[in-house]
């Protein structure tokens, strides 16, 4: 004879929307965090924070031109560092420029990269990040 063990079908638990929607948002914090951290470094390394220092609004195919890169390339990181807030667009002339911020850190008096920007967990509602900044 064969016996024939079955457990209870597990019980759906209630799920609570606040907690859900603060993970998901979360996890989308730390993806976008993930992406734009990895175009930090390319845009330091490829000089193209150096392109934009001095306040002089450029066009995405002058940043190229003036780093040696494509346009093609440019753009997106561009756009990318737009939605994080180091730099800003003017959609009415097309051009780019760092803000004030970013420009100040971008390099030292001695032309040499400073050391980068660190980010702190506040405790917030919600969990943010915030970005410290020290002087140069």
């Amino acid at each position: 004879m064969t016996q024939t063990l079955s457990s209870p079908a597990p019980q759906a638990r209630a799920v609570d929307p606040d907690r859900l929607n603060a993970f998901l948002g979360q996890v989308i914090g730390d993806l976008g965090a993930t992406i734009s951290a990895a175009l930090v470094v390319i845009g330091d390394r490829l000089g193209l924070y150096r392109g934009l220092r001095g306040g002089v609004p450029v066009s995405t195919e002058e940043l190229a031109e003036r780093t040696g890169t494509a346009a093609a390339y440019v753009a997106p990181w561009l756009a990318n560092q737009a939605a994080g807030g180091y730099v800003l667009y003017d959609p009415g002339s097309g051009t780019w420029t760092m803000t004030r911020i970013r420009s100040m850190r971008s390099t030292a008096s001695t032309g040499r990269r400073s050391p980068p920007v660190s980010a702190e967990r506040t405790k917030s509602p919600g969990w943010k990040w915030r970005l410290v900044t020290t002087p140069v």
